[in-house]
């Protein structure tokens, strides 16, 4: 055949803008004839189907492969989609029209969930949808929509992925790298990580957040050879990450951040812990327990992530890593954890003064005293009897920043303590409990509690 031939047969049923219109599509369907190893059935606005393998879409055209010829269709002109298993072609059977002639056939309904058998799942047609949606929505509505795209995403890593590559749109690709960090797992993390050192400095910059927050809840690269491994800014990104994605995996960087001599990896680490204990005190989804795709607990009445769960479970592990801590990582926790007073960090502290070495027994004290843990006076009390003449100190220094009125006759009987330093401690507490300035004498205290009554 010529080659005026063959052109004028690729012209033909081209639209204004050279594409191949639906009545094209359906002509060239019939005279392809022969079948596709699977059939991805594809149903018109106009009652015709057809039944081909979709090798590529996007929100407006889908290109479906037919016996090796591809052709256009406009995403507006779909009905619905349907994926079907592959089907065994009959012995000598001869070639049938009939699995692409269009039909007549009533619309099937959409089914994201069926696939071929052994490959990813496809993405739903929602998708699509919101993926336009969400790159001109505003900032207050993109991410509610981008946590949507990742539910979608989550069972079909592979195919946000594909997304990715055929993406020509920064705020298309900006939203799908958004949506990857938050599914996680190696397929998000080695996408995030091509995009990287991309020519758009937007997109690079939007795939190294991601790749920290993909890291920090995902299970494809350690969190703490990356926390360890990074600068300061790595490490603060990093930590700013794992703020929404509390997980036992994250731990050690915490823990190593909150013990650090570093302020600006420490700040960052309270944010993230203060940020663990708030999601761990919202309620939990009805019967909660189950745990999902993403290794969190979901709740099975209502199918959606339990954030208080998974934060729940985080800081149990937190806090017996940390009751594990050697020496000198238990000093920096104490100073570090001394600014945060909700429960469980003072029973932490509380565990410390029990078992811990001399040092970080005083310490944790002092952390107990500046945090104003009140619930653990009786702790605190029992240090005054201590055998280290610093924790005794420290002891009853906590007692008057608690200002607890039942500690006054313990520290009376501290004044009569053989170190100075303790004697000095159990003095301006008592001053500070009971607004008296008497001085460091025991006679004098004891004279004081028999005349007001203490």
């Amino acid at each position: 055949m010529g080659s005026d031939a063959r052109r004028g047969r690729r012209g033909c049923g081209r639209g204004a803008s050279g594409r191949p219109g639906v009545a094209s599509a359906i002509l060239l369907a019939g005279l392809l004839g022969a079948s596709t190893a699977r059939a991805d059935i594809i149903q018109l606005k106009n009652g015709a189907r057809l039944e081909g393998r979709i090798v590529k879409q996007d929100e407006r055209v889908l290109v479906v492969e037919i016996a090796g010829g591809r052709m256009e269709i406009r995403r507006e002109d779909v009905a619905s989609i349907k994926v079907v298993a592959p089907r065994e072609a009959a012995p000598n059977a001869a070639p049938s029209s009939r699995s692409t002639r269009p039909t007549s056939a009533p619309t099937e309904p959409d089914d994201p969930s069926a696939t071929e058998q052994g490959t990813e799942p496809r993405l739903p047609r929602e998708f699509a949808d919101l993926l336009v949606r969400a790159a001109s929505a505003p900032a207050e509505e993109r991410a509610s929509v981008v946590a949507r795209l990742a539910e979608l995403g989550s069972p079909a890593p592979a195919a946000v992925v594909e997304a990715l590559r055929a993406s020509g749109s920064t705020p298309r690709t900006l939203v799908l790298l958004d949506c990857l960090a938050r599914i996680g797992g190696e397929k998000a993390v080695a996408a995030l990580r091509s995009r990287e050192n991309d020519p758009n400095k937007d997109i690079a910059a939007a795939a190294q957040a991601g790749l920290r927050t993909a890291i920090a809840g995902g299970t494809a690269d350690d969190p703490f050879e990356s926390y360890r491994a990074g600068d300061a800014d790595e490490r603060i990104g990093l930590l700013t990450a794992g703020a929404g994605k509390p997980t036992a995996r994250f731990v050690p960087v915490l823990l190593a951040a909150l013990a650090s001599q570093d302020y600006f990896p420490r700040r960052e680490a309270l944010r993230t812990l203060k940020a663990w204990l708030a999601a761990a005190r919202q309620p939990a989804p009805p019967e909660a327990g189950r745990v999902g795709p993403d290794g969190r607990p979901v709740s099975p009445a209502v199918g959606t992530p339990n954030p208080a769960g998974a934060a729940r479970e985080a800081i149990d592990a937190l806090l017996q890593a940390a009751a594990r801590a050697p020496e000198a990582e238990a000093l920096g926790l104490c100073a570090t954890l001394s600014q945060i007073g909700e429960a469980p960090i003072p029973g932490l502290l509380a565990g410390y003064v029990r078992q811990g070495p001399p040092a970080v027994r005083a310490a944790a004290l002092r952390g107990l005293g500046e945090c104003h843990a009140a619930s653990e006076s009786p702790t605190i009390l029992k240090a005054l009897e201590d055998s280290g003449p610093l924790v005794r100190t420290e002891a009853a220094i906590a007692l008057g920043k608690l200002r607890g009125a039942g500690a006054v006759t313990p520290l009376i009987q501290l004044l009569l303590d053989p170190e100075p330093a303790v004697r000095a401690a159990a003095t301006r507490a008592l001053q500070q409990i009971t607004g008296m300035s008497l001085p460091e004498s025991h006679e004098a205290w004891e004279a004081w509690a028999r005349t007001s009554g203490r």
